[in-house]
């Protein structure tokens, strides 16, 4: 919470908006202010709940984390968390937001996490009005909207990291055919100011950080639309362009293999 507060801090400076609304507006209980432990599921805690959101007046209630929110030895079945959390809400006339972190992608697995392995039955899920995933791809942070019920699911948001600390709206990444398109577009610049002696295969693939087998593919193209040349062979294969070919000469220029 208190890197929440840290960041809410920044946006505000960097927005010029009223300082005295992050205090106005946010409360936060935790250590050291608030040592005590807490049950959602139990009835004397629902019932300070509810009585420290009327006394605060607030509209939203975020818990950081689910697991700390309760006391249940069973996490598969969350259904006394869900109940309690839509009692205090419909109460209060106030949105309660748990933060939740799926579990770790199972050994071996590409996926760095696996949200069909959260923790909770469905019936948490299904209770939930909204559900925002938050992941980490590349240099940007993607904020996916899972469930939105009663009206359209919205596009997802893509975020990333401003100078100044605050997150900023930015586009989403390259796709694989923009990044492949990209790379083509790299390729044909590289090949391109090389010279006579032509760019060998492993150092394309050393600059644009893919396999030699990825390089060839992308030859194959170029060769076919007579965009680059090829001289030598194996080990000594080069690419060049082809007017940089005539500009050397035939007597300079290694053998040319189509």
């Amino acid at each position: 919470m208190w890197m929440l507060r840290d960041r809410l801090g920044a946006i505000v400076q960097s927005t010029d908006a009223d300082e005295d609304l992050l205090e106005e507006n946010l409360r936060v209980i935790c250590p050291p202010r608030y040592e005590d432990p807490w049950d959602i599921v139990d009835l004397l805690d629902q019932a300070a709940i509810r009585t420290w959101i009327g006394e605060e007046e607030l509209e939203l209630i975020v818990i950081d984390h689910l697991s700390k929110a309760h006391e249940l030895q069973d996490e598969r079945d969350l259904r006394p968390v869900s109940n309690a959390a839509l009692a205090i809400a419909r109460a209060c006339s106030c949105g309660i937001l748990f933060v939740h972190h799926d579990r770790k992608g199972q050994p071996g697995s590409r996926n760095r996490t696996d949200p069909g392995a959260s923790r909770g039955d469905s019936r948490f899920s299904a209770d939930c009005r909204l559900r925002i995933g938050m992941k980490e791809i590349k240099d940007r942070i993607l904020l996916d909207v899972e469930k939105c019920t009663g009206r359209r699911r919205p596009e997802a948001i893509w975020l990333q990291q401003g100078e100044n600390g605050v997150l900023i709206l930015t586009d989403p990444p390259a796709t694989r055919s923009e990044e492949a398109a990209r790379r083509r577009e790299q390729m044909l610049e590289i090949v391109s100011q090389a010279g006579p002696g032509g760019v060998a295969p492993r150092a394309l693939a050393a600059e644009l950080e893919v396999s030699e087998r990825t390089i060839s593919g992308y030859a194959r193209e170029f060769l076919e639309q007579g965009l680059i040349l090829r001289i030598g062979r194996a080990q000594g294969t080069r690419y060049m362009v082809p007017n940089v070919r005539e500009l050397s000469g035939p007597s300079s220029a290694p053998e040319l293999t189509p």
